[in-house]
């Protein structure tokens, strides 16, 4: 695991900068993607706050909430999951 993804038990009342992150995507539907994508935060021991995801079409559409993450955190996962098999697009707010 790399520095940029340790664990970061807490961090979040302690630093400004590790607020809400909000990771919304869309992919083809296929039965482990959404595990696939909250195991990502998991390696990091972090528990969403929030998980909605609704099937449509064929299409898979997620939003996944989550508190203690840096911006270079947020924007690694977010990387991660653009690279995940089916996946169309990820939006990070």
């Amino acid at each position: 695991m790399s520095a940029a993804l340790a664990p970061l038990a807490g961090a979040s009342e302690q630093n400004p900068e590790l607020t809400e992150r909000c990771f919304r995507l869309d992919a083809e539907a296929d039965p482990g993607l959404l595990l696939r994508a909250l195991g990502l935060f998991a390696k990091l021991n972090l528990v969403p706050r929030k998980v909605a995801a609704e099937y449509q079409n064929g299409r898979l559409r997620a939003e996944i909430r989550v508190n203690g993450l840096s911006d270079g955190q947020s924007d690694h996962i977010a990387q991660v999951m653009r690279g995940l098999f089916g996946v169309e697009w990820v939006i990070l707010s």
